[in-house]
This record gives structure tokens, C-alpha cells and sequence, in this order.
């Protein structure tokens, strides 16, 4: 359904735009590289991540906030970003539009640069992260344009620092809201 687009540069891993839904779900189902690169969920595209299913973004995963947003919803698998080139997953590049990942039922993301992170930025639109019963791990979680209206969303789920991340004292920074709802935070 979701048309997978060659990568723009050598570098790219793949960049996947909407509308439509790329499904990666059950034991051993993979999608993605842990070697480099960078990766695309464009305008209009959603991607799910069920029980079992693995998603690998190379050096970044990038969600874009162009016309229709875009969507990364964890429910039960795993994402990884690899730790080269500061390794970070960023919600909504560009555009007036909406950026969202939601991490649930279990599900993981891991940001394994240590300088990298869970990166909120742009030039405006909005970029939501819910925290919904799954674990995201990352170096820091931060917004670099104050365009962007960034929320994060605590809901039962865990949000910890990847070891050795010397990003401590700046852990989260810049952020619009950070909501903690029902489920609570940890």
C-alpha cells in the first residue's frame, strides 16, 4: 500500500511516503538496517511496529510534518536508531502539519548515540511524543526550533537515558508541554 521510494543519496536507507501504512509486525519481521544511513516517514505515511516486528533506522529516523503528517506508532515491537551521526529520531522536519509517535504495549525505542536523541524540530507545525506503556531510551530529549509546537505525553510508560549519554544536565530541554496523564510517568 505505502509506495517505499529509493533513498535520495547513497547514504539513505529508505523514505516511505503516504498515504498508506507500512505494517511490520510478528516474530523475526524486520524492516531497515542498523548500518548508517538516514530514514524517511513522509507526508501521509504511517508505519506500525506490532508484537515481534523491528523497525532499524540507521543514523536517524526523520518523521516529516508536510501536508497530511505523518505517524510512527510502536505498539509492542521495537525501533532502534543506530549511534552514528548523533543517532537521532526527529519528529517533524518541516511543514504546518503533524509529526506523532506513540510507544505502547510493551513496545521500545532506543536512540543509542549517546549525543543524539529524541530530537523535536522544524520550521513550525506540531510534533507530539506519547509515552503509552512502552519504554523509550535516549540520550536526550530536546526541541531545536521554537516553530514547532512540541508535546510529550506521559502515559504509564518509561522514558530513561541510554548509558553512558553525556547529555545529563540538559537530559530534556526546550520542550512546549510535557504532560503526565493517568498512567503516570517513570
Amino acid at each position: 500500500d505505502l509506495p517505499l521510494f529509493p533513498a535520495r543519496r547513497s547514504s539513505d536507507l529508505f523514505m516511505l511516503n503516504g498515504p498508506g501504512t507500512l505494517n511490520v509486525s510478528g516474530p523475526g519481521s524486520k524492516f531497515g538496517s542498523s548500518y548508517g544511513g538516514a530514514s524517511a516517514i513522509g507526508a501521509g505515511a504511517r508505519v506500525t511496529v506490532q508484537n515481534g516486528g523491528a523497525l532499524f533506522g540507521g543514523s536517524s529516523i526523520t518523521l516529516s510534518g508536510i501536508t497530511g503528517g505523518s505517524e510512527l506508532y510502536v505498539n509492542g515491537g521495537s525501533v532502534t536508531v543506530g549511534a552514528a551521526l548523533n543517532g537521532n529520531l526527529v519528529v517533524n522536519t518541516s511543514g504546518s502539519g503533524s509529526a506523532i509517535v506513540t510507544v505502547t504495549n510493551g513496545g521500545s525505542i532506543s536512540t543509542e548515540s549517546t549525543t543524539g536523541g529524541l530530537r523535536f524540530g522544524g520550521s513550525g507545525g506540531w510534533a507530539v511524543v506519547n509515552l503509552d506503556g512502552g519504554t523509550l531510551t535516549t540520550a536526550r530529549v530536546y526541541e531545536n526550533n521554537a516553530a514547532v509546537l512540541s508535546t510529550n505525553n506521559f502515559n504509564g510508560g518509561i522514558l530513561q537515558a541510554v548509558s553512558g549519554t553525556s547529555q545529563g544536565a540538559t537530559f530534556m530541554a526546550g520542550l512546549d508541554r510535557a504532560n503526565v496523564r493517568n498512567g503516570g510517568a517513570h
